[in-house]
């Protein structure tokens, strides 16, 4: 049941960020109050998942406290997002932490209700280390990418909107060429990380994880933003926002690694 609510609560933060993310993208100043309700009802459907998490029998319902951490994580940032946007008027939060929120769900749905099977540990090995090391290398230098591509966004959207520019940040220009600089430098490795993955198993049977299927998601979209952006110059809020949806759900695929 607990993992069926945070299904609902996940395809609830999907719909609120998709609104959320038009009305940056259409430059749009009218309050997404469609979105609120969505991000309200989610957020209240993770709390009630969180409570009955909390009261489960431990034999019925195993959940690690790591998970129920998580859980409430969520619960707040959804509390605290949905606040924000009310009362600050915030434009950026809804769009940032929906997406972020519903992938955290989606994660710990998956850790609960479809636990992966327990692979044998055959010992450190030098591939492991190699697969591992490379998929964190990348996914570290999509971190300030992600953030650059938020500050640009949001940047775009109050001169669009005829709104104070905010002070102190660097031209829109240096926002979007450092992030995609970034983005040039952890994709191939990020690509390596994941492809040893794929390939290297720590026994002869092949197993297809959830995580593996973020992770291949995740790159599909950051391949294609690269690929537009090459043959096209793709640019502007678009892009950015496309670089944003590629890193949640790269940090899916890490939620669900850290979760095993």
């Amino acid at each position: 049941m607990v993992a069926l609510l945070l299904f609902a609560a996940a395809a609830g933060l999907s719909a609120a960020g998709w609104l959320y993310a038009e009305r940056l993208v259409r430059f749009d100043l009218a309050e997404p109050r469609l979105g609120h309700v969505f991000m309200g009802a989610a957020t209240a459907t993770i709390g009630v998942a969180a409570a009955m998490a909390f009261g489960a029998d431990a034999a019925d319902a195993p959940i690690r406290a790591g998970a129920l951490v998580l859980m409430c994580v969520a619960f707040g940032l959804g509390a605290v997002g949905l606040v924000a946007q009310v009362a600050w008027k915030s434009a950026l939060t809804g769009p940032v932490l929906a997406p972020i929120i519903g992938v955290v769900c989606v994660a710990l749905a998956l850790h609960i209700g479809l636990p992966e099977p327990t692979l044998p540990v055959g010992g450190v090995r030098a591939i492991t280390i190699l697969h591992v090391s490379l998929t964190i290398v990348g996914f570290i230098l999509f971190i300030p990418a992600f953030v650059l591509s938020i500050l640009y966004v949001g940047q775009v959207y109050r001169l669009k909107t005829k709104q104070a520019a905010t002070k102190g940040l660097p031209s829109l220009v240096t926002l979007e060429r450092s992030a995609w600089r970034l983005l040039y430098v952890g994709y191939p490795l990020y690509t390596a990380g994941i492809l040893i993955g794929f390939v290297w198993q720590d026994t002869g049977e092949f197993h297809i994880h959830a995580r593996q299927i973020f992770a291949a998601l995740s790159w599909v979209i950051y391949g294609f933003a690269i690929w537009r952006r090459v043959r096209t110059g793709w640019r502007g809020a678009r892009a950015a926002v496309a670089l944003m949806t590629a890193f949640t759900v790269t940090l899916g695929a890490v939620l669900l690694y850290s979760l095993r």
